[in-house]
This record gives structure tokens, C-alpha cells and sequence, in this order.
């Protein structure tokens, strides 16, 4: 099918694949979008979630990678520390 991304690449306890598992698959053939599960957007810390973006972004530099939230949000009325981390990911 010759796709040009592949989204989503979920690890594991919810998925089943991490980022460095994929990209051995993939190379640099399709970009891999995904990675931060939508229960980290309700148990991390805003702090947490910064690191955890900057972390991905730094450890996967130059590679064909798009960073976003795996799901959600799911929530018809969302509880402030989910809404502080969607906003941590945006600014972070």
C-alpha cells in the first residue's frame, strides 16, 4: 500500500509495539506517529508530561516521527490535571 504513516504506535501495557520496536521494523520508510497513551494524560504530573514529550522528542531527533496522543480524550467533562497535561504537551 506504500503508506506514509502509521499511526498508532502504542507500548505496551495498553499497546503492543514501542517506538524502537517499530522502527526496526519500518527504518525510515513511513513516519510513526503516536506515543503518549491518554492514561498518562490522566496520571502524570504536568511536569511528568513535559518531560516525557521532550524525552521522546530528543530520543527520537531525525527520525520520521510525529508525536501525538495515542487516544481520547475521552471524557465528556475532564478533570483539570487532564486538561494541565494536554496543555504541558502543546507547550512542551
Amino acid at each position: 500500500m506504500n503508506p506514509d504513516a502509521l499511526h498508532t504506535i502504542e507500548a505496551p501495557p495498553i499497546g503492543n509495539c514501542t517506538l524502537e520496536e517499530a522502527f526496526d521494523i519500518v527504518g525510515d520508510n513511513i513516519a510513526l506517529i503516536g506515543n503518549i497513551q491518554y492514561d498518562e494524560f490522566r496520571s502524570m504530573t504536568p511536569e511528568e508530561m513535559t518531560a516525557a514529550v521532550r524525552d521522546l522528542k530528543e530520543k527520537f531527533k531525525g527520525k520520521r516521527f510525529i508525536l501525538s496522543p495515542t487516544a481520547g480524550p475521552f471524557d465528556q467533562e475532564p478533570v483539570q490535571n487532564i486538561l494541565d497535561n494536554y496543555m504541558a504537551f502543546i507547550n512542551a
